[in-house]
């Protein structure tokens, strides 16, 4: 169990440096990702808060700082002005294709195995997670 909280705290570490030279979090991103990646004109909080990786996230907060830094517009809802409308910015779908096509940097933390230990791990990280 110490060995996985290790490998944890060392690769949250390096997620944590890639992200932050394009000035947001590893969450942030995971927004930004969901929103571009969706077929959808904008997406809610709801369904947002139903697929980010990080469950206990406070979504309110993450969009707050997300239109702060002008990466996503959000509107209310006409029909339900307790609902908000979220689309990425222009500025926001320009970071979301820089950090894609530098995620491969992300990576590196995973660099000193083979493409079969990389296969291994994910099967046996698979088995524990749907144990």
């Amino acid at each position: 169990m110490l060995n996985f909280q290790l490998t944890n705290i060392k690769l949250n570490a390096h997620l944590k440096a890639f992200f932050a030279q394009y000035g947001v979090t590893a969450q942030q991103f995971n927004v930004i990702r969901l929103i571009c990646e969706s077929d959808l004109e904008s997406v809610s909080n709801g369904y947002l808060k139903e697929r980010l990786v990080e469950k206990d996230a406070d979504i309110s907060r993450l969009l707050i700082r997300l239109v702060e830094q002008g990466l996503i517009e959000k509107d209310l809802k006409p029909q339900d002005k307790r609902q908000s409308q979220i689309r990425l910015s222009e500025k926001g779908l320009e970071l979301y294709n820089i950090i894609v096509g530098d995620l491969h940097f992300a990576d590196r933390f995973f660099y000193g195995l083979s493409r079969k230990e990389v296969k291994t791990l994910n099967t046996l990280l698979d088995k524990l997670r749907n144990s």
